[in-house]
């Protein structure tokens, strides 16, 4: 009876084929992210760590109290 033999990829094949699938990826779906981020302004022009809902929520609480 044969035996088999166990193959496996080597870490730099792993790296490369990661890489690349990356690359591909971000270069397959750069269009259509592009094009929803234009359809939704408030989508891609949101500042770092601030919650609309909060923003909201402050606006009127002052609108409110005055």
């Amino acid at each position: 009876m044969r035996k088999i033999l166990r193959r496996r990829l080597p870490l730099h094949q792993i790296v490369v084929v990661t890489i690349v699938g990356v690359l591909a990826g971000t270069y397959i779906w750069r269009p259509v992210i592009q094009q929803y981020v234009a359809d939704h302004p408030e989508v891609g022009r949101q500042q770092p760590g601030t919650n609309p809902s909060s923003a909201q929520e402050s606006a009127q609480d002052t609108d409110a109290s005055q």
